[in-house]
C-alpha cells in the first residue's frame, strides 16, 4: 500500500503512543482490513480494528477453515 499524506495525517492525529504504530493502524483502516496482526497489542488498545497476535490469527483462520467445511443445515 502506498504511503500518502492522508495516511500520515491520520497517524499524526491518532491517540496511539507511537507514530510508527499509528501509521500501521491508519494504513490498515484505510483499506478496511478485518484484523491487525501484531505482537505488540498493548500499543493498539484504542484501535477500532480487531487486534490479534499471530497465534490468535492462526487460530481464527483454523476455525474459519473448519466452519467452511461443515455441511449447511437446512432451515425449518
Amino acid at each position: 500500500m502506498p504511503m500518502n499524506h492522508t495516511i500520515l495525517d491520520l497517524a499524526l492525529a491518532s491517540a496511539g503512543p507511537y507514530f510508527e504504530d499509528n501509521i500501521q493502524l491508519a494504513s490498515a483502516e484505510s483499506i478496511s482490513v478485518n484484523h491487525l496482526i501484531t505482537r505488540n497489542k498493548k500499543d493498539f488498545a484504542t484501535s477500532q480494528l480487531a487486534v490479534v497476535n499471530p497465534e490468535e490469527w492462526l487460530a481464527l483462520e483454523e476455525v474459519a477453515v473448519l466452519e467452511a467445511k461443515l455441511p449447511s443445515i437446512p432451515g425449518p
